[in-house]
């Protein structure tokens, strides 16, 4: 009788340790044949989920303490051209940005970008500002 006993266990603790083997490897997330895939979310594709708008420069002047004030920004407006027409040089003509009640959303990184564009003229490597002459 205490043979059976332990024959009994042993299978009983063989079919829980499959079980537990088997749960574990199936789980999603867990060490089993699927994985979750990780997206690295780029800065771009952040501003294309929220609501970005052009926003044209109106500022006294060029300085950083101007280009950081949203309220020299005013919502680009024209139906027919949904970009502003702005020609090549070294001043700001408008950025792309998301739109915070009417004002652009200006953060830092955003505006060292702005200002080393005014710095280098010509064409900006970020497609999110437009510079005039």
């Amino acid at each position: 009788m205490k043979a059976l006993k332990i024959k009994y266990l042993k299978g009983a603790f063989t079919v829980f340790a499959l079980c537990l083997i088997g749960t574990v490897s199936a789980a999603p997330n867990g060490n089993g044949d699927e994985k979750e895939e990780k997206k690295n979310t780029t800065s771009d594709e952040i501003k294309k989920t929220q609501s970005s708008e052009w926003f044209v420069y109106n500022g006294p002047n060029q300085t950083r303490l101007e280009v950081e004030k949203p309220e020299n920004y005013s919502l680009h407006d024209d139906e027919d051209n949904p970009e502003p027409t702005c020609s090549t040089g070294n001043e700001l003509c408008a950025v792309n940005a998301t739109d915070n009640g009417g004002q652009p959303s200006l953060p830092s990184t955003f505006v060292d970008d702005i200002m080393a564009a005014i710095q280098a003229g010509g064409q900006p490597s970020n497609s999110n500002i437009k510079l005039r002459n």
